[in-house]
């Protein structure tokens, strides 16, 4: 059984269950990683977006905007958290000890890696931050 939790509309977990073992982000730079992990996503039901962008999770305090991807996979080097409001495009960190944090501001969307570096370096703050000032809404309207 495939493992996907579903934490709202655009917003899903899974477990090393899934299907998929990848040691970290960077091995979803491989094509038949990528195909993989689609036909699995799409497999346990979930709809799944047509272009995805991957954090390189370096245990930083990187917050970077998507403004626009052409690629069906997009790697975001030095990175860990992502803001977007492109429509179609999945957002996607691995954990195993970090916490994922997810954001969520009328159109705009985040997500950030939160281990204990980034959290010192205030990772979470900086994302809301961000996902505020793009999105025009307080800080308090913003879902986290």
């Amino acid at each position: 059984m495939k493992k996907v939790l579903p934490l709202g509309e655009n917003a899903f977990v899974t477990t090393r269950h899934f299907g998929l073992h990848l040691k970290d982000t960077e091995e979803l730079s491989d094509t038949a990683n990528q195909k993989k992990f689609v036909e699995l996503l799409s497999a346990s039901g979930v709809h799944a977006p047509r272009r995805f962008a991957y954090l390189n999770q370096v245990h930083g305090s990187r917050v970077a905007t998507i403004d626009a991807v052409s690629a069906a996979f997009t790697r975001l080097a030095e990175t860990d958290a992502v803001i977007t409001d492109l429509k179609g495009l999945g957002l996607l960190v691995m954990t195993a000890d970090c916490l994922s944090v997810f954001f969520l501001a009328d159109d705009w969307v985040g997500l950030a890696h939160a281990g204990w570096r980034g959290t010192q370096e205030g990772i979470a703050r900086k994302t809301l931050q961000a996902i505020a000032l793009r999105s025009g809404l307080n800080p308090k309207d913003v879902k986290i």
